[in-house]
């Protein structure tokens, strides 16, 4: 079996990194991120470390990916996966979901301003990953909900993914039904 090509997105704090190397090293993988590979292209137009933030020249990024990703399998993960990634690069692509109300903790813990946070809560409400990963992936898209769950556990469900039968998921996320009428939305989105 050829080994698997495997993309990982999602809102950041969703947990990319940690699944992507965890499920590489199961996988025998080399695990990759789009920020290693833009660095690597000189896609980079702008970084922020103390902001974490990381502004690259996507359109560039796609045309050199193809020459940056190794031979045979690879997990590569990523916020801006479906804008940068062709779908023959990849056979299956994890989007990670997380309740937003856990990830307001998580961003503030990580020093975002509130206009980021604001930002990226917009995001996962409004399923930006999961829209533009089903556009740019199709059926190659399985959306997982880390919410409350391990590093491990998460990965363990991935590995029964790709193992078992494939079955694209989309849609089971609901993070606008958790919200109490327009006035608590207000507060939440940008």
């Amino acid at each position: 079996m050829t080994p698997w090509r495997i993309g990982i997105t999602g809102s950041p704090a969703t947990g990319k990194k940690s699944v992507a190397k965890m499920l590489a090293k199961d996988l025998g993988l080399p695990s990759i991120t789009l920020n290693e590979l833009a660095h690597k292209a000189a896609c980079v137009i702008d970084e922020d470390v103390k902001a974490d933030e990381l502004v690259i020249d996507v359109k560039r990024l796609r045309r050199a990916l193809s020459g940056l990703l190794p031979k045979g399998g690879y997990v590569v993960s990523g916020v801006y996966l479906a804008e940068a990634v062709p779908a023959h690069l990849l056979d299956r692509v994890f989007v990670l979901r997380c309740d937003p109300r856990v990830l307001l903790t998580r961003y503030q813990a990580r020093d975002y301003d509130e206009r980021k946070i604001k930002d990226n809560l917009t995001s996962e409400f409004l399923d930006y990953c999961l829209v533009e990963s089903l556009k740019a992936f199709g059926e190659k898209v399985h959306e997982v909900d880390t919410t409350g769950k391990s590093v491990a556990e998460v990965v363990q469900r991935l590995r029964r993914l790709i193992e078992g039968k494939w079955r694209p998921l989309s849609g089971s996320v609901d993070w606008l039904g958790l919200i109490g009428g327009p006035d608590e939305l207000a507060k939440w989105l940008v």
